[in-house]
């Protein structure tokens, strides 16, 4: 057993050992024996040299601990700035975070706004283009759903119906449809056109045009392979269209695709033809021939669709000859002096009026059967009546007379004794507003121009009544002219009630249907309509969708709406301090609205940067969603996309009784309008359309706030 170590009340450590102990009680065992004979001093050396390794080695211990707490402190200090420097770190990291988490909710809150608005104006087009069935089938997806809607709950005996057998064809007519019925050439669709044609040309004779439509697009876009139209117009146009044809390749079925491509023209032709009761279209692959017939409901309700069972391509033909002669059948045929010559161009028509291009003959100008300006007229005073319609024969009499004509206003050429018809200059090309759109410069120029005819109006003591985009031509010189003077009327003359365009009603005039009270007209009242006028032109598609003909009746969706339009006009900030210009008649500052425009011209030097760019100062980035609320389509019928190069001939107006032509269908849009063969996705070209137009009244607006 070891020994028990000595002194065990003393606590050991890595300085007193057990060893230290023993040796130093050795050490004063011996200063204990030896130490009385020796002196003090030798006794302090000894004591000395006793506790020094203890004092040295307390002392070296004290240190390494003193080195060893300042190392502690030293890593503590540090770890604290690390800490503190890395919660500095990720602070700033989270408050930049937060920072751009902000800017992306706020960027994505603004594209957000910009979907939904781009979403509410194709709502509302959709919602317009449901109301009937030619609007739904406009929205298809295909031909065969166009087909499939139109007959998917008649009776399938509707769609088999057994032709009338038609008189039979006679000498080389019979001959060729025959030949051409049983030959096995040709074959592809592009290779029938030219002897179909020439066939139908010589059946059709001079009771019509046959036109190769195939590579067309005159009907709002679509190009029906054959189009045979009345012989009073040279070019083919919806609204003389008699008969429409579709041919396939002889291989090509005639189902349902092929049958709802058809369908699709012939309600187009429904809609350009309102006084029309019947509308035939034929369906060829040569072996198998079908008719499909579309008829006018007489309620207003969808239009009744059925078909013949498939007949030969000779009995098809003769078929056609009967079709030309069925009075439910005929086309549009105003009665234009036939001294004039066949209609140059179709430029529109209304309930009681067709207007059209000619191209005079030397002997039509020589002609004693129209008075003509260039002879002189008396000075004519305007012969109006209270609330009705002004004569524009004597409108035009009067601006024809005075000395200071306005370049910007229609010229008279020639009028008939009874005032139905007269011709004027220029026919120039309507002006569009979607793509004056895109050409700020020139829209600007034409509202001028437009405001230029308009001030002559008023100097001349004459309200227009109906300014708008409908109403505006653009000439050869690309100069803007306000036509259609049929609503002119005295100024400050009291009237029995509003005439005029229903958009156009002043906003005084909205409530209480005061439109059909007795009022009196102020220039104001035009003022209103030219701002309406610079409104659908930053956003082309606000007066889509909506019937004009309802803003007369208090409680319409039109007229509340364009009551609440008007609302938001007068709060804006932009349009507000034009409204109450126009309210006051106060011309000048309402001629600077067209400063306004000019400095959103991306073309000119006051173009901003993308708008994405920019902070709204107002904070409201896309409060111009609030400036247009509804949309419209009282488009002219019959105003073709492109009026083509006819601006060297002249424009006649002529008006036959009211009973002749009935009310103009409304609701066309020839900027939505199917693909040329039919088949496309509509959606998807009136998203694209409204896409970009729709990314231009976003810049435009935010240019303006920028500068508000």
């Amino acid at each position: 057993m070891p020994p028990s170590p000595r002194f065990p009340e003393l606590r050991r450590d890595t300085v007193v050992t057990d060893r230290f102990l023993d040796n130093a009680f050795t050490d004063f065992l011996e200063l204990v024996q030896h130490g009385k004979g020796m002196s003090p001093e030798r006794l302090e050396d000894k004591f000395a040299q006793l506790l020094a390794p203890l004092v040295n080695q307390l002392h070296e211990q004290r240190l390494k601990s003193e080195n060893a707490v300042q190392m502690i402190q030293l890593e503590s200090q540090n770890a604290v700035q690390k800490i503190q420097l890395e919660s500095q770190n990720a602070v700033q990291k989270v408050q930049s975070e937060s920072q751009n988490a902000m800017q992306n909710v706020q960027s994505e809150l603004q594209q957000t706004k910009l979907v939904l608005a781009q979403t509410d104006f194709a709502l509302r087009n959709a919602e317009a283009e449901l109301r009937t069935f030619w609007s739904a089938s406009l929205i298809a997806k295909s031909k065969t759903e166009i087909w499939n809607a139109a007959v998917g709950n008649l009776d399938p005996e509707r769609l088999s119906r057994q032709l009338p057998k038609p008189p039979p064809l006679s000498g080389r007519i019979a001959k060729d449809a025959k030949a051409l019925g049983r030959s096995k050439t040709p074959v592809a669709e592009d290779q029938l056109y030219e002897p179909v044609c020439a066939l139908l040309r010589a059946m059709v004779g001079k009771a019509g045009i046959v036109f190769d439509t195939h590579a067309r697009p005159y009907l709002n876009g679509l190009k029906p392979d054959i189009s045979v139209c009345a012989s009073t117009i040279d070019s083919p146009h919806g609204a003389y269209v008699h008969i429409v044809g579709e041919l396939k390749s002889r291989d090509v079925p005639l189902d349902a695709d092929a049958r709802g491509q058809l369908l699709n023209y012939l309600h187009w032709l429904l809609t350009l033809q309102p006084s029309r009761h019947r509308f035939t279209g034929w369906l060829s692959n040569i072996r198998d021939n079908v008719f499909i017939l579309v008829e006018r409901n007489p309620r207003g309700g969808r239009p009744f669709v059925s078909a013949y069972a498939p007949v030969s391509f000779e009995m098809a033909v003769a078929h056609l000859g009967v079709i030309m002669k069925a009075h439910e059948e005929q086309p549009l045929r105003p009665e234009f002096s036939s001294r004039l010559g066949n209609i140059h161009q179709h430029l529109g028509m209304s309930c009681n009026s067709a207007v059209a291009s000619f191209v005079l003959k030397t002997e039509a100008a020589n002609t004693r059967e129209w008075n003509w300006t260039t002879q002189g007229i008396e000075t004519a005073k305007p012969a109006m009546t209270k609330g009705g319609k002004s004569d524009p024969v004597s409108i035009l009499r009067t601006i024809a007379n005075a000395a200071d004509k306005s370049p910007h206003l229609p010229m008279l050429l020639f009028w008939a004794a009874d005032f139905k018809e007269f011709g004027m200059l220029p026919v120039g090309k309507p002006a569009d507003p979607l793509k004056l759109n895109n050409t700020p410069s020139l829209a600007v120029r034409i509202l001028h121009d437009v405001f230029d005819g308009m001030d002559w109006l008023h100097k001349h003591g004459l309200m227009h009544r109906d300014i708008r985009w409908d109403n505006i031509v653009v000439n050869e010189q690309e100069r803007g002219v306000l036509i259609d003077l049929g609503s002119v009327t005295a100024t400050n003359q009291p009237a029995s009630q509003y005439y005029g365009g229903w958009e156009c009603v002043p906003p005084r005039l909205l409530k209480n249907e005061a439109m059909n009270k007795p009022y009196t007209p102020r220039v104001g009242d035009d003022y209103h309509a030219f701002i309406l006028l610079v409104n659908t032109l930053l956003f082309p598609f606000s007066f889509r969708g909506w019937s004009s003909a309802n803003v007369g009746f208090r409680g319409t969706r039109e007229n509340e709406r364009l009551q609440h339009f008007w609302r938001g006009l007068t709060k804006s900030q932009i349009w507000g301090p034009f409204v109450a210009a126009a309210a006051s008649g106060k011309r000048d500052e309402v001629r600077s609205i067209l400063q306004m425009v000019m400095s959103i011209d991306c073309t000119g030097s006051y173009w901003v940067q993308d708008p994405d760019e920019h902070e709204d100062p107002d904070g409201n980035a896309n409060d111009w969603t609030q400036d247009i609320r509804f949309e419209h389509a009282d488009d002219p019928i019959g105003l073709d996309d492109e009026i083509g190069d006819a601006v060297h001939g002249v424009a006649v107006e002529q008006s036959p009784e009211p009973e002749s032509i009935a009310d103009a269908g409304r609701g066309i849009d020839p900027h939505n309008a199917a693909s040329d063969d039919g088949n496309s996705d509509n959606h998807s070209n009136i998203d694209a359309k409204k896409r970009g137009i729709n990314r231009w009244h976003v810049r435009l607006m935010r240019a303006l706030r920028l500068r508000d």
